[in-house]
C-alpha cells in the first residue's frame, strides 16, 4: 500500500508537471479545438477531441499520431540531443534517459512508447559506457522483457505495430546502409569523403523518408487487415509530411514552454 501510494505521488507530480507545459503551449491559441489538437499531438491527450474533428485524421490514416508512439519518443530525443549538446557528454546522455522517462510516463505508458524508450535508455547506456549496442538484437530482447511482464501484449494491436514494424524498419536501414557507395571514399582524402557523405545525405534525405514510410506502410497491412482496420495508401505520404512537421511541432512546443506567445504558431504548424 505504502508503494502503491508513494507511485501514486510520483505519477500525479509528472502528470502535474505535463499538464502545466500544456498550459504554457496551448496559453495563446485561442481555439478550443486546436488546443486540443495540440495537445493530443505532444502528450496524447485526446480527451478533448471532438468526433468529426477526430474522424479527419481516421480517414487520412495518420489518427496515430494521437497516440504518443515511438514516433514522438524518438523525436523528442532527436530534440533533446540537439538542445543538450553543451552538456558534458555522459551527463547529456543521462538526462536524456530521465527526461524521456518522465515524458513517456506522463503520456500514458503505452507499448509503443514504451518499446522506443527503453531502446533509447539502452542505446543511451552505451554510451554513457562506450560500448555499441545492437539494434535489432536489443528490439528482441525488449519484446521479450515486455511480453514476459505483460503476455496480454501479444493481442495489442499498438504493440504488434510497434514491434513489427521496427523491426523491418531496422533490416530495411542495415539493407540501405550496405547499399551506400562504400568503397567509393576509400579514393578520397579524410575532407572529400565527409563532403561525399555529407551530399550523399542531403540527396538521399527525400528518398530515404518515402522509402521507409512506405516499407512501415507495407509492414502494417497484414496487421490492419486482421484487425480489420481500412488500409488507406495515401496515408503513405501525408505520413511523409507528417514525419517532416514533426521535428519543427515538438521544438514549437518546446519554446512554447518558454514563451506562450508561441502558442498560435505552433497551432498553425
Amino acid at each position: 500500500v505504502i508503494v502503491g501510494n508513494e507511485a501514486g505521488f510520483f505519477m500525479g507530480k509528472i502528470l502535474a508537471v505535463r499538464d502545466f507545459l500544456l498550459e504554457r503551449v496551448t496559453r495563446a491559441i485561442d481555439s478550443d479545438d486546436e488546443r486540443n489538437t495540440v495537445s493530443a499531438l505532444l502528450f496524447g491527450v485526446r480527451g478533448g477531441m471532438r468526433g468529426e474533428r477526430r474522424q479527419k485524421f481516421v480517414d487520412s490514416g495518420t489518427v496515430h499520431l494521437f497516440s504518443v508512439s515511438g514516433m514522438h519518443v524518438c523525436v523528442l530525443a532527436a530534440l533533446l540531443l540537439f538542445l543538450l549538446k553543451a552538456v558534458p557528454f555522459r551527463m547529456r546522455y543521462l538526462l536524456l534517459i530521465v527526461l524521456l522517462g518522465a515524458y513517456t510516463l506522463c503520456t500514458g505508458a503505452n507499448p509503443p512508447a514504451v518499446r522506443a524508450f527503453f531502446m533509447i535508455f539502452l542505446y543511451a547506456a552505451g554510451k554513457i559506457f562506450l560500448r555499441e549496442t545492437p539494434t535489432v538484437e536489443l528490439l528482441g530482447a525488449i519484446a521479450f522483457v515486455m511480453l514476459l511482464a505483460n503476455p496480454a501484449l501479444l493481442q495489442d494491436t499498438g504493440a504488434q505495430y510497434s514491434f513489427f514494424i521496427t523491426a523491418i524498419l531496422l533490416c530495411a536501414g542495415d539493407g540501405v546502409r550496405k547499399a551506400g557507395p562504400g568503397g567509393v571514399e576509400l579514393l578520397m582524402t579524410n575532407e572529400e569523403a565527409h563532403r561525399f557523405r555529407r551530399k550523399q545525405k542531403i540527396a538521399r534525405l527525400l528518398p530515404d523518408a518515402f522509402f521507409f514510410c512506405a516499407t512501415a506502410f507495407l509492414a502494417s497491412v497484414g496487421i490492419s487487415l486482421l484487425a480489420g482496420y481500412r488500409i488507406r495508401p495515401g496515408s503513405v505520404i501525408v505520413n511523409l509530411f507528417f514525419a517532416a512537421g514533426a521535428v519543427p511541432l515538438f521544438a514549437l512546443g518546446t519554446a512554447g514552454c518558454a514563451f506562450p506567445c508561441l502558442g498560435n504558431i505552433c497551432r498553425n504548424a
